[in-house]
């Protein structure tokens, strides 16, 4: 495991190493708006695999898109319907998560409010799959602790940027073709059912 803690060592190189070992198929922490997460490029199913693996997570949880722009889940093929439409604006870049119509199969996606982390992300073609850094049961965490241990070992790259600014997972949403709207999680951004 490489890390690199941004004030210390190099922003540009710690982003490149966390590019560069998301591209080549690895799994990496690193700081967003909410919590730590920990990432896999989607074009690597082994990849997103040991993210379950490293866990300890459920095979039948999904782990969402954090994307850099906007625009990244209509690029994947997301339905956004008017009403996500308006949420989005609203609250990307932030701690919302929508969960959108792709084609029949509902994926969650997220613009994090974390330069630092969109510039990994957008390094890597505009989404990634992230979920919180923690060990399955146990709670997210905003900074690198020795609660995460475990998880960081197994990576092959971690990105220290100090403490998350929210500290509170996002608010899942998901939201149908005829306008429905769902709250699957309450997180930090209250939105009105």
């Amino acid at each position: 495991m490489n890390r690199f803690t941004v004030g210390r060592d190099s922003r540009e190189e710690a982003v490149d190493a966390a590019a560069l070992a998301l591209l080549a198929g690895g799994v990496v922490v690193f700081p967003t708006d909410t919590v730590y997460g920990i990432a896999a490029h989607p074009r690597f199913p082994e990849a997103v695999a040991r993210i379950y693996a490293i866990k300890g997570r459920a095979g039948d949880k999904p782990i969402a898109f954090l994307a850099s722009d906007a625009g990244a889940p209509a690029r994947f093929g997301a339905a956004m319907p008017e009403r996500a439409r308006a949420c989005a604006e609203r609250f990307w870049p932030g701690a919302l998560t929508l969960v959108l119509d792709c084609g029949g199969t509902f994926e969650g996606f997220r613009v994090p409010d974390c330069d630092l982390a969109r510039e990994i992300i957008a390094r890597c073609g505009g989404l990634l799959r992230v979920t919180s850094a923690n060990l399955s049961g146990l709670p997210a965490q905003d900074e690198i602790t020795d609660a995460m241990a475990p998880v960081c070992e197994a990576c092959d790259v971690v990105v220290d940027g100090g403490q998350c600014r929210g500290g509170v997972p996002s608010t899942v949403a998901k939201f149908t073709a005829d306008g429905g709207m769902e709250i699957l999680r309450q997180g930090a951004v209250n939105i009105d059912p």
